[in-house]
C-alpha cells in the first residue's frame, strides 16, 4: 500500500467534495446553503460513496 502524506489526504478529501458538489448542482442547481455546510462536514467516506454511484450509473 502505498504511504499518503496527511497534506495529500487533506487534498484528496476537498476534491472529493468539490466532485460530489458539482454533482449535486448539475443535477439539482445551486445548492442551498444548509447543504452546503452539511457536505463540507461529512466524513470523507461519506463524500467519498455518492461519487462512486454517479460514477457507476454513468457507465450503465
Amino acid at each position: 500500500m502505498e504511504y499518503i502524506t496527511s497534506v495529500e489526504r487533506i487534498g484528496m478529501v476537498r476534491g472529493q467534495y468539490t466532485l460530489l458538489k458539482s454533482q449535486l448542482e448539475c443535477r439539482f442547481g445551486l445548492l442551498p446553503e444548509w447543504a452546503s455546510v452539511r457536505l463540507k462536514c461529512a466524513k470523507s467516506q461519506n463524500v467519498h460513496r455518492p461519487g462512486d454511484t454517479a460514477t457507476q450509473s454513468a457507465r450503465n
